[in-house]
């Protein structure tokens, strides 16, 4: 056995420390270990002298937690007598936190200027237009080349009126039959005329006709929209007043209007769409004729079969 040398490999096969190779309690009586005197040490060993089995030296137990270091309360000396009361230590309110919220964080709303509401567009009133009145149809509005003519009127429950229109040359005469459209050839030709029908069911009575003057043929430059009462009622445009109003087909806005009312006619011309220079015009016409439907087209070139 080597006394006061410590091999030069026992750093290498000693650890450092060894918590996990050795229970955290020391055995009672571990073999070689005197049960008196220094821990861990065999009886007769001197001190500073390393066994030769260094690899197999007990390790100590691990020591206990270290002591709490928070500090003991302070203690204060006893007052002397006759010292007055200490006051009571005012609360002091907490100091508001600077650090940002997380959350939800409610934003109160901005005060909100009263909204003024804009004026509403003017609405343009229809041109009101008198018997042999013309104008211009650029001056009603906006006019690319088409208008619908629609045609109401009043009076007895029994009475019906039918829309018939004439596309006429220069000359103001038909070229041919097809220039006739009424409710037996309701389209021209050509797609310029075009009845549209009855506006509504009962009184007042009511039918339209579309025109675009863009489709008329080479050599038509006139165009007339007649009204003409049911034969079989037995009633003239004295007790039938007629209302007639010009209306965009597309923006639906009614650009002219005007009344017409007659005597003892049974067909009345209500208005004619023509060309003067490169300007359509439109006249309020109101021109009736006593003898019927026939009267009417004869005068115009169409010839009427016996």
């Amino acid at each position: 056995m080597a006394t006061g040398k410590v091999p030069d490999t026992a750093a290498d096969e000693v650890p450092d420390t060894a918590p996990d190779l050795v229970p955290e309690t020391a055995p009672d009586a571990a073999p070689g270990v005197a049960s008196e005197g220094v821990p861990g040490v065999a009886s007769g060993v001197a001190s500073g002298v390393v066994p030769e089995t260094v690899g197999e030296s007990v390790v100590p137990p691990r020591p206990s937690a270290p002591p709490s270091r928070t500090p003991p309360p302070p203690t204060h000396p006893p007052m002397p007598a006759g010292a007055p009361p200490v006051p009571p230590v005012a609360s002091v309110p907490p100091v508001p936190s600077t650090r940002p919220q997380t959350g939800r964080v409610h934003v109160p709303d901005a005060p909100s200027e009263p909204r003024t509401s804009l004026p509403a567009p003017p609405v343009e009133e229809p041109r009101a237009l008198k018997r042999g009145q013309a104008v211009t149809i650029d001056k009603l509005g906006t006019f690319t080349g088409a208008l619908r003519v629609e045609a109401a009127w009043w009076g007895p429950e029994a009475v019906d009126a039918d829309v018939v229109v004439l596309v006429l040359d220069e000359d103001r005469r038909v070229g041919a039959d097809e220039d006739l459209v009424f409710y037996n050839q309701p389209v021209h030709p050509s797609g310029a005329v075009r009845l549209a029908g009855k506006l509504q069911d009962g009184k007042p009575g009511s039918d339209s006709v579309d025109i675009d003057v863009t489709k008329l043929p080479e050599g038509r430059a006139r165009v007339l929209v007649a009204l003409a009462l049911d034969a079989a009622a037995g009633a003239a445009f004295a007790q039938v007043p007629v209302a007639v109003g010009i209306v965009d087909p597309v923006t639906r806005r009614r650009l002219a209007d005007f009344r017409l009312t007659g005597g003892e006619e049974t067909v009345m011309i209500l208005t004619e769409v023509y060309r003067r220079d490169d300007a359509w015009r439109l006249r309020a016409v109101g021109q009736g004729y006593a003898e019927g439907l026939a009267a009417l087209v004869t005068e115009y070139g169409v010839v009427v079969d016996e």
